[in-house]
């Protein structure tokens, strides 16, 4: 089985660590960005990325900008934008396919990455526009439940 393999953005040097020892101890394959510009020249080098994972506040470009020219080369690619602002949909949509406030338990971001990715390998098309909102728990509980109703 392929080990699933994350992009994970953010200057924080201290978050980027974080994500490379709890999302590898996920089972997922981690590559870690501190800078937007950092972030494209991975994705172009890397064929295998499978799910990118931003901060919002970055400097240079922000997870919006990165998101957009990310969706530019691949439109199915899911992006999760990790931000301490509460960001309006109508920014993020269409480049964004989940947003996760900063400081939400581990967990919730886990669950929105399998959430992504399980649609993803079930069928390569873009998340319908109409589906892109912040996340919260309720709506990573619909996702959830949605996920398994496909599956019955």
């Amino acid at each position: 089985m392929k080990h699933l393999t994350l992009l994970c953005v953010d200057d924080d040097p201290r978050i980027r660590e974080l994500y490379e020892a709890l999302l590898g101890s996920h089972g997922y394959e981690v590559l870690v960005a501190s800078s937007g510009r950092q972030a494209l020249k991975l994705f172009h080098s890397n064929q295998n990325i499978d799910a990118v994972i931003s901060d919002y506040e970055m400097p240079g470009m922000n997870g919006v900008e990165l998101a957009g020219k990310i969706k530019l080369y691949n439109p199915t690619i899911p992006v999760i934008m990790i931000s301490g602002y509460d960001l309006a949909c109508a920014e993020m949509t269409p480049f964004v396919d989940a947003a996760v406030t900063k400081g939400a338990p581990w967990e919730k971001i886990i669950d929105c990455i399998d959430s992504l990715l399980g649609v993803r390998s079930q069928e390569e098309t873009a998340i319908p526009s109409a589906h892109y909102s912040s996340l919260g728990s309720t709506l990573i509980g619909l996702a959830t439940a949605g996920f398994f109703l496909m599956r019955i």
